[in-house]
């Protein structure tokens, strides 16, 4: 019979259970909020030229903001995978990372990258990597 080498539910490590309730509040919160925004997408790109530096929202339309949906909820089905310590987790969550992380600059233009945004993707996905080889 084969024994899996993942630490069980009373034994995991604190920056891997850390990480994985933060990514798990990370994806709800993005799903619920760009829900929001592109059901309310008038009263939203109202708000955004209100409170930042854009002074126009031309290239982001609702489709824009439920494909941040779309891999929000991805990035949870990686998080919940990776919970269960199933490697497969990882790999859908970094691609849905990334995806979030580089869709504003595709989209929109390179000037929409957030470095902030690409500082924390890489965190996580490197806590992630680092317990790679107890999953299965």
């Amino acid at each position: 019979m084969k024994t899996s080498n993942h630490p069980n539910k009373n034994d995991q490590p604190l920056l891997f259970t850390s990480a994985i309730y933060l990514s798990l509040l990370g994806g709800v919160l993005g799903i619920l909020l760009f829900s929001i925004a592109a059901l309310y997408f008038t009263k939203t790109k109202e708000l955004v030229v209100g409170v930042t530096n854009l002074t126009s929202m031309d290239h982001v339309t609702p489709l824009y903001l439920l494909l941040f949906v779309g891999f929000c909820v991805v990035s949870l089905i990686g998080v919940l995978k990776m919970k269960r310590w199933q490697k497969s987790g990882f790999y859908i969550y970094t691609i849905a990372q990334l995806a979030i992380l580089f869709l504003p600059a595709i989209w929109i233009d390179w000037n929409a990258f957030s470095v902030t945004n690409g500082l924390f993707s890489a965190l996580f996905i490197l806590i992630y990597l680092s317990f790679i080889p107890k999953m299965s």
